[in-house]
């Protein structure tokens, strides 16, 4: 399967090197994480306790940007395939991430418990009542 790729009797079928191949793979596996990271701020406002970002856009702006991350990774990954990299498989387990997160959030409820608040000052018994709420 040349058929992105230049090939003739004066130019024979070329490969990039395995180092090459690994950079281009780093370097799409960036410019994913950041469409990932754009799609999450086109979500964070409406869908957040805590948003992080204000969000100005239309509904039809965002679905317009939305589309257009789906043709850059149709583009990313169409050119990896005519340049003949494979995509890596998925690495890890999403059940074993999503455990990790959760202990990590078990790790923050704790921090807030009453007793390691003491270290800030005296807390309130009527707050103390409703952070340990948290640990039920």
């Amino acid at each position: 399967m040349n058929d992105g790729l230049k090939t003739s009797p004066e130019y024979p079928a070329q490969r990039f090197s395995e180092p090459q191949q690994s950079r281009i793979l780093a370097s799409v596996s960036y410019m994913d994480k950041l469409l990932t990271d754009v799609e999450e701020i086109l979500t964070a406002a409406s869908s957040h306790a805590f948003p992080k970002y204000k969000n100005p856009l239309t509904p039809a702006q965002i679905r317009t940007a939305k589309d257009c991350i789906k043709r850059l990774r149709q583009q990313i990954t169409h050119v990896l395939k005519d340049l003949e990299i494979a995509l890596p498989e998925a690495k890890f387990d999403s059940t074993h991430a999503i455990r990790v997160t959760l202990q990590f959030i078990e790790v923050a409820i704790e921090e807030i418990s009453p007793e390691r608040l003491v270290g800030y000052g005296r807390v309130p018994e009527n707050f103390a009542y409703l952070l340990a709420g948290f640990r039920r």
